[in-house]
């Protein structure tokens, strides 16, 4: 809850082997956020996982490789 106070999220996702769990491992987080974090962190903040699920790894990676190639490119590199 600490880490959330300070960094004020608008939204935390879970993703990976996570999406596995389900959604009453979401309820739990939800659950735990409302109970422990000060009031409007815990009504503002979205929990939910990622919509790529397990793969959202190797696409945020595949992205990250793109655009530097990209940058590369540009630099004459």
């Amino acid at each position: 809850m600490n880490m959330m106070h300070i960094i004020d999220p608008d939204m935390i996702v879970f993703a990976g082997g996570m999406v596995a769990a389900g959604d009453g491992f979401l309820e739990r987080i939800r659950h735990h956020i409302c109970r422990l974090a000060f009031p409007v962190p815990a009504e503002k903040t979205i929990v939910c996982y990622a919509k790529l699920g397990n793969d959202a790894g190797f696409i945020g990676a595949a992205a990250c490789a793109r655009q530097l190639y990209y940058q590369l490119q540009l630099n004459g590199s």
